[in-house]
């Protein structure tokens, strides 16, 4: 709740999109290849064709909490 409350602001601001790229994490952890080409769109780039691969590898932080279980859980 509170972060919500912190980041109305930020999320609702009009250059939302425009000065800033809003990015959720469920998003780039469920479906890294839609985000990351939105992203790079935005940026007026090439995606790098490892950057979907990178992103779907579990950091040591959450490897064993959330990818055991695949990142629906």
């Amino acid at each position: 709740m509170r972060w919500c409350q912190a980041n109305a602001d930020t999320l609702r601001n009009a250059r939302s999109g425009s000065d800033w790229i809003p990015v959720h994490y469920e998003h780039l952890l469920l479906d890294p290849e839609i985000e990351l080409t939105r992203i790079f769109e935005h940026w007026g780039l090439p995606m790098p064709e490892e950057a979907v691969q990178q992103a779907r590898e579990a950091s040591a932080m959450t490897k064993e909490a959330t990818f055991e279980r695949g990142t629906e859980a």
